[in-house]
């Protein structure tokens, strides 16, 4: 239930094992042999000893294609529970129709100094746009959505070296939750110098030019662990 006043991180603990002498033996002598034991850790996850274990959201978002997409309420990214936080609607280049935003983390150690067990969820919907905006009420479209994170080098992590794909999925009218989506590889190579974390969202649809669609997001979170 989260208390940690008796544990850890307040993972709940439940023996799945017998205590029958005739049962729990080495070589037919007990009290011996290897015991199993169930760990139901807590939403957020289980950190490790001597670690801090941290759930942030997002401290800004920026559109970068379009680059005039409409953001509403986009403060509202900070918010760790469910509830409309951004829509950003789609332009069209060469045929395809696009949508890519990014958001930032911030607040972590330099460089990802102790940085473990860094994992990103994430939720999000698409719906088709009529004109002037207005939803439509034809059946939704889909999109394909790819969640990447930034890389850092260089000394003391100052300078960004590309993306890293943490998850590729299709999106539709449905909130689809993307839970414990983890970082390929050390951590602290996804923190740049000055403690921050990007993501970058792009979903793109090869629908004709007449079939805007909105991206909607309604919740991410980044978890890790840290000194």
């Amino acid at each position: 239930d989260g208390t940690s006043s008796q544990n850890v991180c307040g993972a709940f603990y439940f023996p799945w094992h017998s205590h029958a002498l005739n049962e729990f033996a080495n070589y037919e002598a007990g009290f011996g042999g290897m015991a199993t034991m169930l760990r139901v850790d807590p939403p957020t996850g289980c950190g490790t000893p001597g670690l801090t274990t941290t759930t942030a959201a997002p401290s800004s978002a920026a559109a970068v294609s379009p680059s005039s997409a409409l953001f509403q309420n986009v403060n509202g990214l900070k918010v760790a529970t469910d509830g409309l936080t951004y829509t950003a609607t789609s332009n069209l280049t060469g045929g395809v129709r696009k949508v890519q935003y990014t958001a930032d983390f911030t607040g972590l150690p330099t460089a990802g100094a102790g940085v473990m067990n860094m994992q990103l969820a994430f939720t999000a919907r698409v719906q088709k746009v009529r004109f002037f905006g207005f939803p439509s009420a034809l059946p939704a479209t889909t999109c394909s959505q790819t969640l990447e994170i930034q890389k850092w080098t260089g000394a003391g992590n100052a300078t960004p070296n590309g993306y890293v794909v943490l998850n590729n999925s299709t999106a539709t009218i449905n909130y689809n939750p993307l839970t414990n989506l983890a970082t390929p590889g050390a951590e602290q190579q996804y923190v740049s110098g000055t403690g921050q974390v990007r993501i970058r969202v792009t979903c793109d649809t090869a629908s004709p030019s007449g079939q805007t669609f909105q991206s909607i997001g309604d919740l991410m979170q980044l978890t890790y662990d840290a000194p």
